[in-house]
């Protein structure tokens, strides 16, 4: 599977997608996949980022920027997806807080990491076990319109919603 130079997803057009589905607030981990994205959110004034020590820890600072008003964003590796599961179920689910997921999707087809490769493999079937809606990012034509929807979607379900990034994508 290839993807052709003109598809690639670009840091900016990920932070863009974001200011316009009218995210205004977005917790991260940083990691290499995607440190030129946490880059570009530091240096912007629309989007309040805050930067996190666990990805667990992320769910209920959102919570808080949710009953605040804030419309909000969590940017994390699968990995750590994954290891917050009890977070997402006890806090987001229950309580219906809305919440749009940006998924570092290691594992994904085009990844070329040994030891990356093994969370690919219970993502998507996670997402699904918890009823969590996703998307796989896979053209930059369609950054925009997904994440837009995806923002309508976690406030119209009043649940989380995922936007999956795999490693092929980035420019």
């Amino acid at each position: 599977m290839t993807v052709s130079s003109a598809a690639r997803i670009t840091p900016e057009r990920i932070v863009q997608g974001l200011k316009d589905a009218r995210i205004d607030f977005i917790t991260s981990l940083a990691q290499d996949d995607i440190s030129d994205v946490l880059r570009l959110l530091d240096q912007q004034q629309e989007i309040a980022h805050v930067h996190l020590c666990r990805e667990e820890e992320g769910f209920g600072i959102c919570a808080g920027a949710y009953l605040g008003g804030k419309n909000p964003a969590i940017l994390l590796h699968n990995t750590g997806f994954l290891a917050s599961a009890n977070a997402i179920t006890s806090l987001n689910l229950a309580n219906q807080f809305p919440l749009l997921m940006l998924v570092s999707y290691s594992g994904y087809f085009g990844e070329q990491n040994p030891w990356s490769a093994g969370p690919g493999e219970t993502t998507e079937s996670t997402l699904n076990a918890l009823g969590i809606r996703y998307w796989i990012l896979r053209d930059a034509a369609e950054v925009c319109s997904v994440l837009i929807a995806a923002h309508q979607l976690m406030h119209a379900s009043k649940r989380p919603v995922a936007v999956l990034l795999p490693p092929l994508i980035w420019a």
